[in-house]
């Protein structure tokens, strides 16, 4: 009696964990069935036996609060199957990021779910409710409810019965490389899970390291930049949150379509992650999000190469922000321990306004008074987060894209066609929004007379996913709706730019966009940078996106012009520095389509090198690509 609704609601939760399993076939997925019903016994093994122990001593309050907390504990994986489901992580890791920083960030990071606060004080109350009626429950138990002694003896025939059934499930695995995929996203999926951890499906590779980040001294680092302040015309660079570069049309954002024919053609643009925190660290740093874990460990950040070069050229900092950049210690990467890179900055959040358009708002005020100033050698930073889910325009503002879904449950994946048509067209909505916005820049610009002698560059911070793999939102993997962005990059005219793009134009990525700034006003850092000038950048070397996890990535990939390879390292927990086995596990075409590549021949191994390995051993110390025995 006090465990059957838990076996029930485990086993449902067993259920929704498995719809995260890619299984290809019946027989697949009735082994599954098999695997999740050992996990099933074993887990209330455990329970009885502690049950049977505890009733045999004849601790009652200790039976009760036993009974509280597993099934307080079991109520909880509602909450991990959702978060699994949306950002592929279970509730621990969950809660980890959240508290990331201390409890005083506790506010700052719930604010970057995106989670609204209505939402979330739906979700207090609804714990209130659960403790109560579980102490209730439990008390009633064992206050009215005297069990046999049995709990030794069916806890004992439950782990017999589940570890045979483990045993079985897991022997009949083999080699099959679709099960041995479908199996790793299960034991993956799973909110708890016994038994070795399962093989991680692709082609091993050892490897030596990560390349550890080296900045040269920026003394010796040439300047060649002209004195008056013509030379150093105003840059300008708008981070606009979660925005797909398909996105960009004429009809949901005329002022960036009008300014992307302004600017540089690109083969393609890529973000260097799908979460805000891992690209706005390559942005700014021009250092790719594999190497986010080592600086955060830091024990002490003298901002990025790009800022410190900037400021020794005569810049000035001016930062705006409507979602706060100490978000993971970006702040402190980017501006150093203490902000000393930055001349001034303006957090909207910090400042108690409420809502993300009323923030983004504010940021433009702001950013327009700023502008009124001497104009030459200042750096505007922008970030904007109105096109976060929940999606948002203030309610005076057109929406016209319509009709819109007026709130939408993004822990729902089984939207309807019609349904998934309104949450989009909130999208667009919101896009719609930011636009304005930047237009009212752009118009700035103009009425001053200096639209065509300022550096602009906007790109969004990562993609927004609407199902197309199977996921929403983004920071769940790394195809491309969560990694496409634009990146729209336009210089002052001149008689000629530093180095004409070449006829065929380069592939572009966050990374890129300060070393090619950097160049356009006379820097040459060697050595300071993972991204390159795109003056300079050829068709042939790759982009690098990473993935998020908690600090340290644990899986990337690299995109050439034709072809992506995607990695995963050994270990989830590990830092990245210290991993030396790495996993190929999938290869498909630019638009995410399977590819043959991916075979172990020669001929694999010479498309491989071809496709990859420039970018490949540029992170990994030498003897990179080493297959594993």
């Amino acid at each position: 009696m006090p465990w059957l609704p838990c076996w029930i609601y485990y086993l449902w939760i067993a259920w929704r964990a498995s719809a995260n399993a890619a299984l290809s076939s019946a027989a697949f997925r009735a082994e599954a069935v098999l695997f999740i019903a050992a996990q099933s016994l074993l887990l209330f093994g455990i329970i009885a036996l502690a049950d049977g122990a505890i009733c045999l001593a004849g601790w009652r309050r200790a039976r009760m609060l036993w009974i509280w907390l597993a099934h307080l504990a079991f109520a909880a994986l509602y909450l991990d199957s959702l978060l699994f489901r949306i950002m592929s992580l279970h509730l621990v890791q969950g809660l980890t990021i959240l508290c990331q920083g201390g409890v005083s960030h506790i506010p700052l990071n719930w604010a970057h779910t995106g989670i609204p606060c209505e939402s979330l004080r739906l979700y207090v109350l609804g714990a209130a409710v659960l403790v109560l009626t579980l102490g209730l429950y439990s008390y009633a138990i064992v206050r009215w409810w005297r069990p046999p002694a049995v709990g030794l003896r069916l806890g004992r025939a439950l782990l017999g019965l589940g570890y045979l059934a483990l045993v079985s499930a897991i022997a009949s695995v083999g080699d099959d490389p679709s099960w041995v995929a479908g199996f790793a996203d299960l034991r993956k999926a799973m909110p708890i899970c016994f038994g070795p951890a399962a093989r991680i499906p692709g082609t091993p590779l050892l490897i030596q390291g990560l390349r550890q980040p080296k900045v040269p001294p920026l003394g010796e680092i040439s300047i060649e930049m002209a004195a008056t302040d013509s030379a150093r015309p105003d840059i300008i660079l708008i981070v606009l949150e979660s925005t797909r570069g398909d996105f960009i049309t004429k009809e949901i954002t005329p002022n960036l379509q009008q300014l992307r024919a302004e600017c540089l053609p690109f083969l393609d643009t890529l973000a260097s992650g799908n979460a805000s925190h891992l690209s706005w660290y390559s942005l700014l740093t021009g250092r790719q999000g594999l190497y986010f874990g080592v600086e955060k460990r830091a024990p002490r950040h003298e901002g990025s190469a790009a800022i410190r070069l900037l400021r020794r050229a005569g810049y000035k900092v001016h930062v705006f922000c409507s979602s706060t950049l100490d978000y993971h210690d970006i702040d402190k990467i980017a501006f150093g321990d203490h902000l000393e890179l930055c001349d001034s900055i303006v957090d909207a959040q910090k400042l108690g306004i409420r809502g993300s358009p009323q923030r983004d708002l504010q940021v433009i005020r702001s950013v327009l008074a700023a502008m009124d100033g001497p104009p030459g050698g200042r750096l505007f930073l922008l970030f904007l987060h109105s096109t976060h889910h929940d999606y948002d325009w203030p309610p005076d503002e057109p929406a016209p894209f319509a009709p819109y879904a007026e709130r939408w449950n993004y822990s729902d994946f089984r939207l309807s066609r019609e349904r998934l048509a309104l949450v989009m067209n909130r999208y667009r909505n919101a896009l719609h929004f930011q636009d304005r916005l930047v237009g009212e820049v752009f118009s700035k610009l103009k009425r001053q007379g200096r639209y065509e002698k300022v550096v602009l560059a906007v790109t969004g911070d990562h993609g927004e996913e609407f199902l197309e793999h199977g996921k929403l939102l983004h920071a769940s993997n790394l195809y491309r709706p969560q990694t496409h962005v634009p990146l729209l990059l336009r210089f002052p005219p001149r008689e000629a730019l530093p180095v004409p793009l070449s006829a065929r134009p380069p592939l572009a990525s966050q990374v890129d966009i300060f070393p090619t700034i950097l160049h356009y006003l006379g820097m040459h850092p060697t050595g300071c940078f993972d991204g390159e000038s795109l003056f300079r950048k050829i068709d042939e070397q790759v982009v690098i996106t990473a993935e998020n996890a908690d600090l340290d990535p644990v899986s990337f990939c690299i995109q050439s012009p034709c072809a992506k390879a995607f990695f995963q390292f050994e270990s989830r927990t590990r830092p990245t520095v210290e991993q030396r086995t790495l996993y190929l596990t999938e290869v498909t075409d630019t638009n995410d389509v399977p590819s043959s590549i991916q075979d172990r021949s020669l001929a694999g191994r010479l498309i491989f090198q071809t496709n990859f390995g420039i970018a490949f051993k540029s992170l990994f110390t030498e003897g990179g690509l080493k297959q594993a025995k």
